[in-house]
């Protein structure tokens, strides 16, 4: 949006709102053993979870990544339910604790890995390096599963963003997701809701730490030659950069943003009958584990929030 003559007084925000993060980059600050371990850990395609000594008690993980997450939430995973007819709504129901499996174990998974490299403490600055490190090991991990069928590769991407503070959150919901949605533009507004939550997850206090989020889009489809369901998925992870510290502060009087922003996105499709004959070997006592966590991070946007 162009700037008018008599706007050129306002004080604008410049600079990165969010920068593509490094999923892949070499860990520093890790111990060689611990580092051996997180790899083998990695290695296996169920991540070897069966007969590892977690760095917690099974039964504790619930309360050790639910005190991290509260204050600095790491992930959200969105749900974009279909309005189907009863008979299909009982398949996607079925489909969907399916997901939610595949997430509650995922999870579990992940601060196992995030544990391995910074094990658990009650210091506070460890608990934000925590909950980062989660954020870019769900990221990197989601890229390499063998239950997605990428349709994207992982890739960074840009945009430029010229606008008003107050059209700020409409304009990286359209950056970030317009794409996705080009069939169904309408599904972009309801997102405003997990775009509050990511900057109510953040603090000034935590710019020092590489402050990084992941957010997991789950859209689903009803095939009806299948008569069965299918779900797309897209994932964008992204460095709080210090742009963004400015506008959610709201310390100065600046009105107008004109900044830039990248960020990771992976898109891919759930490959569900692959998942099931996995699960099959899965230490039944570590589904359930992390289902209360996985709840409280997931945000469903129905047809009805859609369609107001």
């Amino acid at each position: 949006m162009p700037r008018f003559d008599d706007e050129q007084e306002d004080e604008v925000i410049t600079g990165e709102l969010m920068r593509c993060p490094d999923i892949f980059r070499a860990r520093q600050a890790v111990a060689f053993e611990s580092e051996m371990k997180t790899e083998t850990l990695s290695a296996d395609v169920l991540g070897s979870l069966n007969g590892v000594a977690l760095a917690f008690p099974l039964l504790g993980a619930q309360a050790v990544a639910g005190a991290i997450s509260s204050d600095h939430q790491p992930i959200w995973f969105v749900n974009f339910p279909l309005e189907l007819s009863a008979s299909v709504q009982n398949s996607l129901r079925d489909y969907q604790q399916v997901v939610l499996d595949f997430r509650c174990w995922s999870s579990l998974k992940w601060w196992t890995e995030v544990f391995t490299r910074i094990p658990v403490s009650d210091d506070p600055l460890t608990k934000i390096k925590q909950t980062s490190e989660f954020a870019m090991v769900a990221c990197r991990d989601m890229t390499q599963m063998p239950w997605l069928k990428t349709t994207m590769s992982p890739q960074r991407s840009t945009n430029a963003i010229q606008c008003p503070i107050g059209e700020l959150h409409p304009a990286i919901i359209a950056g970030t997701m317009s794409k996705w949605f080009a069939n169904n533009p309408a599904a972009l507004a309801p997102l405003e809701t997990v775009l509050q939550a990511v900057v109510g997850s953040i603090s000034e206090a935590t710019f020092n730490y590489n402050d990084t989020r992941t957010v997991v889009t789950e859209k689903y489809e009803y095939m009806s030659e299948a008569q069965s369901i299918k779900s797309s998925v897209r994932l964008l992870c992204f460095e709080i950069s210090r742009s963004f510290y400015d506008v959610q502060s709201g310390k100065s009087t600046q009105i107008w943003v004109n900044c830039d922003m990248s960020y990771l996105e992976y898109e891919a499709e759930f490959k569900i009958e692959e998942w099931k004959k996995s699960q099959n070997s899965i230490d039944e006592q570590q589904k359930p584990v992390l289902q209360e966590f996985v709840k409280k991070q997931t945000v469903d946007i129905g047809p009805d929030s859609i369609n107001k």
